[in-house]
């Protein structure tokens, strides 16, 4: 036998073929997965979620509309200056449900007044009017007697909202959800 006939495997010829084999199967594998992956993704026949324009040029202060946006009714109130007030001196720390529930900020962000409207526009709150204990449509606030400080109440559990839409009295959980909306123009607010 001569020196060249050596049957040992060369260890580089062997690295190639394990490296070549491992890359094979992770192809193998992402490919396997890709109708999954692929499937996660919305159908191109869904319709992309409908901003909603809401003309508010001929709500007065202490008035209030409602919407329907998203299959939900939506309370749009043009706050008075002595709401506005009133709500500002609640401190947020003293409320049951101590978050904003703003959907344009943090999940963390304080209930504060401020928190609760566009600083830009303070008179104008917008909020889903569910009561977050029962589900319930909530009173308008031209039925509710505004001289407590209480601007919406829930028929059904009593849990009654502030100007702010916090929950201040009764079994409600969590303070009226704030939707993401921004003002189209000086009359126009716009649900996105």
């Amino acid at each position: 036998m001569t020196p060249d006939d050596d049957e040992t495997p060369d260890p580089k010829r062997r690295d190639l073929v394990l490296v070549s084999a491992a890359a094979f199967a992770g192809m193998g594998g992402l490919l396997a997965l890709w109708p999954f992956v692929a499937h996660m993704n919305p159908d191109a026949g869904t319709p992309v979620p409908p901003r909603l324009d809401v003309d508010v040029q001929n709500v007065a202060p202490g008035q209030t509309i409602v919407v329907t946006w998203q299959g939900r009714p939506v309370y749009v109130r043009h706050r008075t200056a002595s709401e506005i007030e009133a709500a500002r001196a609640i401190d947020a720390k003293s409320l049951p449900d101590r978050l904003a529930r703003n959907e344009s900020l943090p999940h963390a962000a304080l209930a504060s007044d401020e928190n609760r409207t566009l600083a830009v526009r303070p008179e104008w709150l917008l909020v889903v009017a569910v009561c977050s204990r029962e589900g319930c449509i909530l009173a308008k606030p031209d039925s509710v007697s505004l001289a407590t400080g209480e601007s919406f109440a829930c028929p059904c559990c009593n849990a009654r909202y502030d100007s702010s839409g916090r929950v201040t009295v009764g079994p409600a959980p969590a303070n009226l959800t704030v939707p993401r909306y921004e003002f189209a123009s000086p009359t126009r607010i716009r649900l996105l």
